[in-house]
């Protein structure tokens, strides 16, 4: 009888274990459907914003269009909306991690915290673009603004002189203009600077991608374990009698 006790007791915490571990992934199936909803939205994101950020590197080398630094500006707004959606991700990870084996936890976990610094990066360095560019832009607005004013005074002064005077002044005009072109020209050479900055961007963000694909590969890992102990539970239905019929004799 205490051998039969014994069994049964073994017996109870088999099933009381498995249905923990059933219930437990069935939890993780739900967190990961949330997960993979997070990932695509995410995804396309970063779709839209390499895309917008393509377009950014155009404008760096175009003086003429520098009033449309208000596309970096939406840009970065929209890298700063996208913060709920990654703090979301760590919460995710930090609960999925508890229901996996340590090592696949351990994995998610390093995964995360790349992405997180990764788009950590991404805002700062969009910050970082954004200030040069409007100070720049600022600096380069002034300078046609004063440039251009004390052109037309010169012009005025060249129509009322006449001989070398007016050569003269005419000479200093031409003069100023090329300074200007020149200042223009090297504030220019300072943004193109700013293109490998743009296009290490544009790499982090496909890395990035790339981690998101990888982290919704071993969500579906997850699933397939979900299945395989719907299998396993299915095997251990005789066994599942046999316990029933072991209480009902002990009875």
């Amino acid at each position: 009888m205490d051998y039969e006790n014994h069994n049964i007791l073994r017996y109870s915490d088999l099933f009381d274990s498995l249905n923990a571990r059933h219930q437990q992934l069935e939890d993780a199936l739900i967190l990961s459907q949330e997960w993979a909803k997070q990932k695509k939205q995410l995804a396309n994101f970063l779709d839209e914003s390499e895309r917008q950020l393509h377009a950014f590197e155009h404008i760096l080398t175009d003086a003429q269009k520098m009033e449309e630094q208000q596309l970096l500006d939406q840009l970065q707004q929209a890298t700063d909306q996208q913060r709920v959606d990654f703090d979301r991700l760590v919460e995710l990870d930090t609960e999925l991690a508890q229901m996996v084996s340590l090592e696949e936890g351990q994995e998610l976990d390093a995964d995360m915290h790349q992405l997180i610094t990764r788009y950590d990066t991404l805002g700062t360095r969009l910050g970082q673009i954004g200030q040069l560019m409007g100070t720049l832009a600022e600096d380069m607005v002034a300078d046609h603004f004063v440039t251009d004013r004390f052109v037309t005074v010169h012009q005025e002064l060249c129509a009322q002189t006449s001989g070398a005077e007016a050569l003269s002044l005419q000479f200093r005009t031409d003069n100023l203009r090329q300074r200007a072109g020149g200042r223009s020209a090297s504030r220019i050479t300072v943004l193109e600077k700013a293109l490998p900055l743009a296009e290490d961007l544009k790499e982090g963000m496909a890395e990035l991608v790339e981690r998101l694909d990888g982290v919704e590969e071993d969500l579906l890992m997850l699933e397939e374990k979900f299945q395989l102990l719907n299998t396993i539970d299915t095997d251990l239905g005789p066994a599942r009698e046999q316990l029933d019929a072991l209480h009902g004799d002990d009875a």
